[in-house]
């Protein structure tokens, strides 16, 4: 059991990989650059504006990721 799980890890991290850029690149850059003259630093800007929104894709992930192994 702990290699097919690892197997079905490695399978989906490419995909969950390229779903999650794609999702980052269309994120608008006003947004952090309105928080870097605000002060924050990158782990800042990342843990209170980019984690919150990326609720959506995980999601998607999740499910895409489920159905392929399901």
């Amino acid at each position: 059991i702990p290699g097919l799980v690892l197997v079905h890890v490695v399978y989906g991290l490419g995909f969950s990989t390229l779903f999650f850029r794609n999702y980052y690149a269309q994120f608008p850059n006003e947004l952090v650059k309105a928080a870097q003259i605000d002060g924050a630093t990158l782990f800042t800007t990342f843990r209170r504006i980019v984690v919150p929104v990326s609720g959506p894709i995980a999601v998607v992930c999740m499910i895409f990721l489920f159905t392929n192994i399901w």
